[in-house]
């Protein structure tokens, strides 16, 4: 049991937000998709599945932490499903896909490492001039970026490098 969402999160190398709920600029998986992807992280590696309350599901906030949103599709006139029923289905796709999938590929930065990252990310942003101050919105595209984009813990180090020459640089 976590207080918080991004402590539920911190450990995972693959995150999605299932949901039902249109945000714009934010491609949206199919289920099976989001299961083939889910399927080729190395099998010591966790993947979190976020499914929102029944009555309102995820609220926006909750849906930028996850790297990726995934839709289970339905009848337009009946757009979202029970939450069991949606977790169901999730899982038994998940399953499906992880039958016959090759030995582990490669390591994966997780969820912890992403966030620690986009901090120094917006730092460096700031400093270079490149976002504007207490424009949230903006940073979100990024966020949604690297939350989507699978790195190797290598390759999320060369982000973090010129993340931390950003924040020497001065603004112009």
């Amino acid at each position: 049991v976590c207080d918080r969402l991004e402590t539920a999160l911190a450990d995972a190398a693959y995150v999605a937000a299932l949901s039902g709920r249109p945000e714009p600029g934010r491609p949206v998986l199919d289920v099976r998709e989001m299961a083939a992807e889910l399927a080729t992280l190395p099998a010591e590696q966790g993947a979190c599945l976020v499914f929102g309350p029944e009555a309102h599901g995820l609220g926006h906030d909750e849906l930028a932490l996850c790297g990726r949103t995934a839709r289970i599709p339905s009848d337009p006139r009946q757009p979202s499903l029970n939450l069991s029923h949606a977790v169901m289905v999730a899982a038994h796709e998940v399953f499906r896909a992880l039958q016959g999938r090759p030995p582990g590929g490669p390591a994966r930065a997780s969820q912890a490492e992403k966030l620690a990252f986009l901090e120094l990310w917006r730092d460096g942003l700031r400093a270079a001039a490149a976002m504007p101050r207490g424009d949230e919105r903006v940073f979100e595209d990024w966020q949604r970026l690297f939350g989507r984009l699978d790195l190797t813990p290598h390759e999320l180090g060369l982000f973090r490098h010129l993340a931390h020459r950003l924040r020497r640089s001065e603004p112009r």
